[in-house]
């Protein structure tokens, strides 16, 4: 049983995790490394260790008395929470000349419910953001997202894991690609919905998943007041996922993924007063095989290799293929450091630009516990986005440090610095740019 658990846990989570990455530019083209997937639950060896919480890599490290409690009422555990940010940013619009620097307020509630009932289980998210900008008030954005999850467990050996998920955000300014740059940003709703059944009679794991995903996007206007045309990146995608995987060892597990989605764009490119460009739907194809793996808590990871064929509806745009790799890999090489390294490669689509993009990300992360409750990050990442039908390539670098304190279970600060840049062989798409925050976060 609880291995079927962890298993339909890491399911539910793939189907957050791979709608999410493999959105538009909504998500994808975000100019900082988004870590790679780390293998869900604790699956490392613990009965050979002493010390359970010293395996824990060290961003995830808190004594007993330090972690959130969460308020229990009739079954449900509840966490609210809220965050409040302060931040600087050297470049608010991303751009290579004529940069604004702007402090921004943020605030950011949520509430996270699990309900588990006899052999299923329930869970609820609800998160909002809003942010406010000192001097740039057209900038001022209000986000918020919910998701409803879990699994129905038929049998020992046989759940159906769910998902269904509303999302209002806005575009990054980082992520714009082209030279039609909006008043206000980019608004964008995306609905998404996740089913399927988990299988798991012994060492053999089996699952099967559908997915739907819908976004759409508002249109905008220039600081001129002329019409930018956004509308033309909605599209519906529907997908379906096997995935196979066998314990060979209590830390071991190769597994195999076969994926096929179709994504239908509802309008063509807009051009020249109207909806008559090339039409980007596509279907995609991909096969990757991977390890999740641990050794006696010093390691662990996720390592994943395949390919991947993107066909485009549209004979005008060429059709794309590329290898896939994913993984990450945690080696708590003290008692109280971690280092990280992440890589992804991929097929990308931006809203921007017609044609398919191959992007590929590395990370390197350093995670050190210098007290109890007192915990240091630093990182370096470098993403390459190769837009292969068009004379483009845009290197992105990131680089950042922070801390966290953890004042009581209830009760946490943190201050960060990351440094952003975007280097193009297109014109005027280089920038670079700084940022301060500190962050107040309270658990009630």
């Amino acid at each position: 049983m609880p291995f079927v658990r962890m298993l339909l846990l890491c399911i539910v989570t793939l189907f957050s995790s791979f709608v999410e990455n493999n959105n538009a530019n909504a998500q994808t083209l975000t100019p900082v490394l988004v870590e790679a997937p780390k293998p869900l639950g604790d699956v490392r060896n613990l009965r050979r260790e002493p010390d359970i919480e010293s395996l824990r890599i060290v961003s995830e490290r808190l004594v007993p008395e330090l972690r959130a409690v969460p308020i229990r009422y009739r079954g449900l555990m509840i966490f609210p929470k809220l965050e409040t940010a302060q931040y600087v940013n050297t470049n608010i619009f991303a751009t290579s000349q004529n940069e604004e620097v702007d402090t921004i307020t943020s605030v950011a509630p949520s509430l996270f419910i699990i309900n588990d009932y006899r052999r299923h289980q329930m869970n609820l998210l609800l998160e909002g953001k809003f942010d406010k900008y000192w001097s740039n008030n057209d900038e001022d954005i209000t986000n918020f997202r919910t998701k409803l999850g879990g699994y129905i467990e038929a049998t020992q050996d046989i759940s159906f894991p769910y998902e269904i998920g509303y999302r209002l955000s806005h575009e990054k300014r980082a992520q714009n690609f082209s030279a039609n740059f909006t008043k206000k940003p980019t608004a964008f709703t995306n609905l998404s919905a996740a089913t399927g059944i988990a299988y798991s009679p012994n060492r053999l794991s089996l699952g099967l998943i559908g997915r739907y995903n819908k976004i759409s996007y508002d249109n905008g206007v220039t600081r001129a007041g002329q019409l930018v045309v956004k509308d033309d990146s909605d599209y519906d995608s529907k997908a379906l996922e096997l995935k196979s995987s066998y314990k060979i060892l209590p830390n071991h597990t190769p597994y195999i993924t076969i994926t096929a989605r179709k994504n239908d764009y509802k309008r063509s490119n807009f051009q020249s007063g109207s909806y008559s460009g090339l039409n980007r739907s596509n279907k995609n194809y991909s096969i990757v095989g991977g390890w999740e793996l641990a050794y006696k808590g010093l390691i662990q990871g996720n390592l994943g290799l395949g390919v991947s064929k993107r066909n485009y509806s549209d004979p005008r745009i060429k059709n794309i293929s590329a290898l896939n790799a994913s993984g990450s890999l945690n080696w708590n090489f003290t008692s109280k450091s971690t280092l990280s390294l992440a890589l992804r490669r991929g097929i990308t689509q931006d809203n921007d630009v017609v044609q398919g993009a191959i992007l590929s990300q590395q990370r390197v992360q350093l995670d050190h516990e210098f007290l109890h409750n007192l915990f240091f990050k630093a990182f370096v990442d470098k993403a390459l986005l190769d837009f292969t039908e068009i004379n483009r390539e845009d290197d992105i670098y990131g680089l950042g440090t922070g801390f966290r304190y953890v004042i009581n279970p209830s009760l946490s600060f943190t201050g960060d610095y990351n440094y952003q840049k975007r280097s193009s062989n297109q014109a005027s798409q280089d920038y670079d740019r700084h940022e301060f925050m500190i962050r107040l976060k309270k658990q009630f």
